[in-house]
């Protein structure tokens, strides 16, 4: 689906980073601020043909997020997570060297939890952890379960600005999985209209142009890029366009060797419009053109190889609702 208002960077550090609040989302010196959020969103593409296979390929995908705050106050904030996700594909395109086709359902879910707490000197430690399975039979053994745990912890820099430490373990990353990854970044509030992040291995940023315009963007290594632009037509109503460049991935249930993968890449640009129809609940209608999408099985990005299946480039459309209280 198209850019969503929430950065979409790594894992466990996209939930910390949902929201609209000061700083970079889920990184506010403010704790204690958690609200029920809960999200759906479908989207679609239409049927085109597997290059070189022959065939049609389409699918369309649902994906619900929700979060339950727990105990919190000004010091310390708590709350659990749920996430599920289907894509239902309709195909005959086949991954050739494993010898099967590609599944007709591929699941991902989780249940998390989130907790943050201010030190006497100010600084605000994070953790973040969740589990769960993306295969095409979620749960089938322990080799299609996945966990993914961050730590982080704000420094502050003087003024609004804060040094920004994390440490990710995950087993589904895209690339290097199982291995922890350090990393750092800067975060400067220029004013309200102006907020960066900069750092390793992740990028981000927001500009509040005039009182209607914003752009945002945010890259995270080694391919995943989003940049959105939105514009309000009058209170509660905004249109918005952006590219979209991102991937997702399963563990087959059967597959002969378990570092395989089935991963799923695509580059997306398109526009939508944003409703907020009451103070809790925003809707988005979303539609756009995808391209240089394909599936495929193997331990990393370079082993498309024959396993590969790659489809046309077409058309999406997509909805999301939003509540929170």
């Amino acid at each position: 689906m198209i850019i969503c208002v929430c950065v979409y960077i790594l894992g466990a550090v996209v939930e910390y980073c949902q929201g609209e609040g000061s700083g970079f989302g889920g990184f506010s010196e403010k704790l204690g601020n958690l609200s029920f959020e809960a999200e759906y969103k479908i989207s679609a593409t239409e049927e085109e043909s597997v290059q070189e296979q022959g065939g049609g390929l389409s699918f369309c995908q649902q994906e619900l997020y929700l979060l339950c705050p727990l105990k919190q106050n000004e010091e310390f904030e708590s709350a659990l997570t749920f996430g599920f996700e289907v894509m239902d594909i309709a195909t005959r395109g086949r991954l050739i060297q494993a010898g099967v086709g590609l599944p007709d359902h591929l699941w991902e879910m989780g249940l998390g939890g989130l907790m943050r707490g201010r030190l006497d000197n100010e600084w605000i430690w994070g953790l973040r952890v969740s589990a769960g399975s993306a295969s095409d039979r979620p749960f089938d053994s322990l080799s299609e379960t996945n966990l993914n745990a961050t730590g982080s912890l704000q420094v502050p820099a003087g003024d609004d600005d804060q040094h920004l430490l994390f440490l990710n373990f995950a087993t589904n990353r895209e690339f290097l999985r199982y291995i922890p990854i350090p990393g750092y970044a800067y975060q400067w509030n220029i004013d309200r209209k102006k907020q960066v992040l900069l750092g390793i291995p992740f990028c981000w940023g927001r500009w509040r142009a005039t009182d209607k315009l914003t752009l945002q963007g945010s890259y995270f290594i080694p391919r995943t890029v989003h940049a959105k632009i939105s514009y309000e037509l009058w209170e509660g109503v905004d249109i918005y366009s952006g590219f979209d460049w991102q991937n997702q991935r399963w563990l087959r249930a059967g597959r002969e060797d378990d570092d395989d993968r089935i991963f799923y890449y695509e580059k997306k640009v398109g526009a939508g419009l944003g409703w907020k129809i009451v103070d809790n609940c925003k809707i988005d209608f979303q539609g756009g053109y995808g391209f240089d999408r394909f599936f495929f099985e193997g331990e990393e990005y370079d082993d498309r190889g024959d396993n590969c299946i790659s489809f046309s480039d077409g058309l999406f459309m997509g909805t999301q609702v939003s509540f929170r209280f």
